[in-house]
This record gives structure tokens, sequence and C-alpha cells, in this order.
């Protein structure tokens, strides 16, 4: 309820109002009690406060009765009891709805609410899964991968694909982003894995939610108000709070610094927030307390309520300086001394001592400390909660449908869709690394039975006393086999292998050898008929010819002598280049084409 523009909260003793000032919400709100009812009553008049200024609010339902907000409260004996005694009705307090908007993770009782994982980023999806130390470090190199080959990561299958792309491609990347373990990758498969199987599954995918859907809509001069089903999410709690402070980190990125408004672009109310920081992540903490911060800038109200102030840590609790604290319900020595601790943490009232009031607080009271129009926290003050003006309690199901689908954001929501994302890309590049990986075995069976037909043609030529030379490689093919880079058979036309030179020459001597060697015969030939012992060719070759003396025409000595020419009736082969070794070469490719026919 309103009173002079601004969120009228409770009443004290005498009936004036004790109010938070819109202008000053900016600076965050804690709500803390031990009942959850009177946590989430003071919650449901601070939303309805700020739907009245006309500033959208965002708030989550655990206990799946805020979609009442929608319709007006129910005129009972102990609220007229409450109006009639603070004397409301003199204020304008009447019974109203106001206008929402449901959302669910899982779609049943809300529009869906969906993100790209991607947008999400490492550290909170990290979060989500529960990963070790090293599983996030892999995760974030997973994300710095997928950004450089432009894929966008939008849901759970999105990752798996690269995961599973990265896996076959562990080495390519291990040069620019250190060695990516197998064993990480398979942690983060399984924690996908585990991820599917529950409701957290249908977060992920489009269409995404564009942030500012929940801040542009007004209907009759009221703010919005977002209600998050989150019955079932708080029983993920790692996911439960990285949803939240992601729709708070978009908020921080979307909107401008503003400063201190008139009224806030937007509430921001968390039900059960300490269940953001139970883990006492570091990084987590750290985070939120970075963008409670910055949204304070930009004029936005966070509201914490959780059940007690040591819930929240103490950097992100100096950011919430609107307080308002229910019955503690303290007992014993230990539970006393922290009230005691509470208490110091308000501005002091002469009027009363504020741990006795702590202590004595009732159902409906509470201890309020706002900050004043001179920025600094007023005096805490024992307040009377007003009633809500809205209903208390669930709405039907027929009442739910029709607030979900006459939505005008029903119809862009509704509908989950797959979108080009990393894993269509990586699907399709699957598919085609498949079709050329099929394309070069036909091409290679091609060329291997056409080497073979070759082959065959080879040798029913040299059969047939056809002149045949091999030059260099040429000449090694001739052979039976090669050790060259594996093991291959020749064409088998002289008996011998090709093996490397590294195996009979001096470790001193370069390898290949390459440059002018003379020549030394061993027996005569009509290829070298006018080519004298002693002459120079040109040699570029790694490997020889061994296991052929019976064939060896020729050699030449490079720490070892090593097989230059060779010969099997019209079959002849040069280990060095004859078109490279001037006129000697030139004498030698003469004498082969005094014939008819002649292969080289």
């Amino acid at each position: 309820m309103l009173h002079e523009d601004k969120i009228w909260i409770a009443t004290k003793a005498t009936g004036e109002a004790i109010c938070l000032l819109p202008q000053k919400a900016n600076r965050h709100v804690l709500i803390t009690g031990l009942s959850n009812k009177e946590v989430d009553r003071t919650a449901r008049i601070l939303a309805e406060g700020f739907s009245g200024l006309g500033t959208p609010v965002f708030i989550t339902d655990i206990n799946r009765d805020l979609a009442g907000m929608m319709a007006p409260g129910n005129d009972s004996e102990s609220i007229q009891e409450k109006v009639s005694c603070m004397e409301l009705e003199k204020s304008g307090f009447c019974f109203q709805g106001f206008p929402v908007t449901l959302w669910d993770v899982s779609g049943e009782t809300g529009i869906p609410l969906r993100a790209n994982i991607g947008e999400m980023g490492p550290v909170l999806l990290s979060q989500i899964m529960q990963l070790s130390v090293h599983q996030s470090d892999t995760l974030k190199t997973i994300f710095r991968i997928a950004d450089s080959r432009g894929l966008s990561l939008i849901s759970v299958n999105d990752i798996k694909a690269i995961v599973n792309y990265i896996r076959n491609r562990a080495r390519e990347y291990e040069v620019e982003y250190g060695q990516i373990k197998t064993t990480d990758l398979d942690g983060i498969i399984r924690a996908l894995v585990r991820l599917e199987s529950e409701v957290t599954a249908l977060f992920w995918g489009e269409t995404a939610l564009n942030i500012a859907d929940l801040i542009a809509f007004k209907i009759e001069g009221k703010g919005m108000i977002n209600v998050l089903e989150a019955k079932f999410l708080v029983r993920n709690r790692p996911f439960y709070a990285s949803v939240l402070l992601w729709l708070l980190s978009e908020l921080c990125e979307s909107l401008p610094e503003a400063g201190e408004l008139d009224c806030p672009k937007m509430a921001f109310i968390i039900d059960e927030a300490n269940l953001l920081f139970r883990d006492n992540n570091r990084v987590f903490i750290e985070k939120t307390e970075q963008v409670i911060r910055k949204l304070s800038k930009k004029g936005v109200s966070v509201i914490f309520c959780t059940q007690k102030m040591q819930d929240i840590p103490d950097n992100v609790l100096r950011h919430l300086e609107n307080r308002i604290q229910h019955s503690p319900y303290a007992y014993t020595p230990a539970q006393l001394k922290e009230v005691r601790r509470v208490a110091s943490l308000f501005r002091k009232n002469p009027a009363f001592d504020t741990f006795e009031a702590l202590t004595t607080l009732t159902s409906g009271e509470a201890l309020l400390s706002l900050i004043g129009e001179n920025n600094l926290p007023c005096p805490v003050e024992k307040g009377y909660l007003l009633p809500p003006q809205s209903y208390m309690g669930r709405v039907s199901d027929t009442d739910r449908e029709h607030c979900i689908k006459g939505n005008i954001l029903y119809s862009k929501y509704a509908r989950r869709y797959d979108s080009e994302a990393a894993y269509n890309v990586l699907k399709r590049i699957e598919i085609e690394e498949e079709i050329a990986a099929e394309k070069a075995k036909e091409e290679a069976d091609k060329a291997k039975e056409l080497a073979k037909r070759e082959a065959e043609r080879f040798k029913e030529e040299a059969r047939r006393g056809k002149d045949i030379l091999g030059i260099c490689l040429g000449m090694q093919m001739l052979f039976e086999k090669s050790y060259e880079f594996g093991e291959y058979e020749g064409l088998g036309l002289i008996k011998g292998s090709v093996r490397p030179i590294a195996d009979v020459i001096p470790e001193s001597l370069k390898i290949p050898q390459i440059g002018w060697n003379a020549l030394n015969f061993k027996r005569e030939s009509d290829l070298f008929c006018n080519i004298k012992n002693g002459d120079y060719v040109y040699f570029v070759h790694s490997y020889y010819a061994a296991e052929c003396d019976d064939a060896v025409n020729a050699t030449c000595d490079y720490g070892a002598p090593l097989t230059a020419a060779v010969q099997k009736g019209s079959v002849y082969g040069c280990q060095f280049h004859p078109e490279k070794s001037g006129e000697v070469g030139l004498n030698i490719l003469r004498a082969f084409c005094k014939t008819e026919e002649k292969t080289i």
C-alpha cells in the first residue's frame, strides 16, 4: 500500500506510518525472521507497494501462493480488525489484485522460463553441475573454444556435442589451450547426463528469456509482478542459486547506470536467499556482491528474504541497508547471543532497547530500520505490519491457466525450438567429415586399383621384353619391398628391398644425400655405353636399394657403397637423376632411347 508515494510497510504504536522511500530502495532490503509466513507476507507487501508505484517486480514463489496476488484479498474478520485498529480505511486501504505474470522452468504452472546455456557462462554452470576445480577450468576452456569457432551454446546437447568434438581433437587444441584431460571431459559428460534427467534440463533452450520482458509491461499504471514458481527449484539448491544470480547478472548487463531515481526500475525479491550462500563458494559470493553493488547504481532494488541475518555473508550484508527483522524466536544462550549481535547492527532508538524488543516480538510485528532522506539508516522502529491487499492463497487451476495463456508473452515463449547452435553445426560437420572420409576411401580404393592395374601392365611389358627405366623413386618401385614410412610392396621386377641410407652410412654425413657423386661401375651395360667410370651424376635420396647384388650395375660412395644403377634384362633403374646430370645424364637417356619401344 502507498502512503504519500512511499511504500507503507507498518505502523508504529502511535499510528505513524513506517515507509520505505522509493528513491532509497536501490540501497536494497533484507527481510529476516524465523517464521517463513511472516517473511513471505512482508515480501508480498513490498511487491504490492512497488507494483503500485509502477515498478515491475520479480519474486520467487516457493509456497506456490503468490499467484493469488492477481486477485483481491479476502475481507476476513481478523483483517478487518487490523484495518480498523490501524485506521487504514482513512488512508484509502482497499482489497485489490495486481497484474501478475507466472513463470515456470518446466512450463507446467507458468510461462516457460528458459536461457541459453552459453549466456549463463562456465562459472554458474560449474556451480549447477557441481564440478571439481579441474573440471571447471576445463569447462571454461570448452566455452573459449566454442567462442573461437563461433558456435552457439544453447542447450545441454550443444555442450555435449562440443565436449565430444574436443575429445576427438584434443591434441589440436593442446598447443593453444594446454592439456585437456579425458577424465575431466568424462566428468563433464556425466554431469550433463545427470542434468538431462532432471527438470533443470528444460531451462536451457530457445526461446530464451529477454530480460527486457520483465521490465517493459504495466497495466493501468501498476508494475507487472513476475512470479517464478520455485517449489521444485529449491530442491536443487545450486540450480536455484545460479538461476537467480544469472537473472541479476542479465539485469546488470542490460540496464544503464542511473544513480538515485524517484522510483526503482525494478524490484527483485529472492525468497530463501540463504540458499545462494550455503556452500560458502568464494567465487559465487564475490559474483553476487559485485552484481548487487552494480545494480544499486542502476536503479534496481534487490530484496533478500531469509530466516537469519547471519545467513548472508558480511560483504553482501553491508549492501542491504534497509532492514526488516521479525521475531528470531531465540531461547537458548547461543541463540540469544546471536540476537545481541543482530541488535547491534541496527541504529539505536533511545525509546527502547533493541535486544529486548527483538526477543519480545510477536506475530505481525517487526523491527524496521530504513534509509531516510539524509541517506542514513533511521533509528530502529517497532512496527505492526499492514495486511496485504491481494489474495493470500492459491488460485484455481482455471484461473492460473487463464493468467498464463492470456498473457501477451505466452505466444513468444510457449514453444521450444532448436536453433542453429553447436549441436546442429557439429552434427553437420560430422556428417560432412563422414562423407569426405567415405569419398577419400573411394578415391583411395580407385587409386589402389589403378596402381594395381598399372603394376600388372609394367610386369607384362617387362615379360614381353620392353625396355623400362625407373629414375630415383621410380627405381625403388622396381624392387620387392620398400621401408620408407612403413612397409610397402613394390613391383617385384627386381629382387631386393629399399632401406634407409642411415642404416649404412656414418652419422656425421647429412641425410638426404644431395649433390654430385661419382659412378663406380660393377659390370657393363648398354645404358652406360658412353659413360666412363668416375663420371659424376646428381643424387637426391635418403633410401637405397639393398639385397640386390645380382642386379647392380653401378654404385656411388657416400660413406659406404650405395646402389646407383641396376639392370635385370630390359628393366633399368637409376638412383640418380639423369635429367639433372648434364651431358652424362643426357648420354644415358640417349642410350635408353635407341630402340623403338621404351618406358620411363
